[in-house]
């Protein structure tokens, strides 16, 4: 009972969280959808077996674990192309600077 609380807490803040502060609509409404079917979820967990027993799986519990896996790896994914993004802005504007800055005739490759 106390965890099925906490765990309420903790889903409708990220709820909120992405409410306020995701910016693309569309994802802001998945979370929150996705937050409080998880809050539904926390409180009625029997219907986790009959979703996990419709796609062939034995428990819900499995069910909900391949979902996460499937998220995270989404969530690295995602993250590694915008620090991919990231490191190519940083390199064009050090470029950037440093030909701004540069002087003729000061070759400094000696």
């Amino acid at each position: 009972m106390i965890f099925s609380i906490l765990l309420t807490a903790v889903f409708l803040f990220m709820a909120v969280y992405s409410f306020a502060f995701i910016r693309p609509n569309a994802i802001r409404f998945l979370l929150c959808l996705a937050y409080l079917a998880g809050v539904y979820f926390v409180w009625n967990p029997e219907i986790t077996s009959t979703i996990a027993h419709f796609f062939g799986i034995g428990r819900g519990l499995d069910f909900f674990l391949v979902l996460l896996l499937v998220a995270i790896i989404n969530a690295l994914v995602l993250l590694a192309r915008h620090l991919n993004s990231q490191h190519r802005a940083i390199t064009n504007l050090a470029r950037y600077i440093a030909l701004q800055n540069a002087r003729p005739g000061d070759n400094k490759t000696d």
